[in-house]
């Protein structure tokens, strides 16, 4: 696509700017997001909705609800969209009573690493 948009005159508008923009660690940034938060409910033997959260092809896989990650998708990840509805909605993740709803920052970062891509390394 980049070739494509070169070669068709790389036109590009005046009114957006690129910004520098910190690469999401998936150990540092959303290890511990899925760990805190999510693992308890979304593991090997408990695997509610038959989401598991505690190993990479599971997680993208997704459970009843769909897709957990769809790399450069936040808007088609389970894992993130969850976190956005309501503090009231039934579909919370985690739920008020697990210590829902998670922090914006939280959000923003699943967010992030998942338009970044969603790098979760095979270890």
């Amino acid at each position: 696509m980049l070739r494509k948009w070169i070669e068709q005159g790389a036109d590009w508008p005046e009114s957006i700017t690129l910004e520098k923009s910190r690469r999401v660690d998936f150990a540092t940034d959303i290890q511990p997001i899925l760990e805190l938060n999510c693992v308890a409910c979304h593991r090997d033997g408990h695997d509610k909705g038959k989401l598991r959260l505690d190993e990479r092809d599971l997680a993208f896989k997704g459970g009843d609800s769909g897709a957990g990650i769809v790399a450069f998708r936040p808007k088609e990840s389970r894992v993130y969209t969850s976190t956005t509805v309501s503090p009231d909605d039934d579909a919370l993740m985690p739920p008020a009573k697990k210590g829902g709803p998670l922090s914006k920052d939280k959000i923003e970062m699943l967010a992030k690493w998942i338009e970044q891509g969603a790098s979760w390394p095979e270890d």
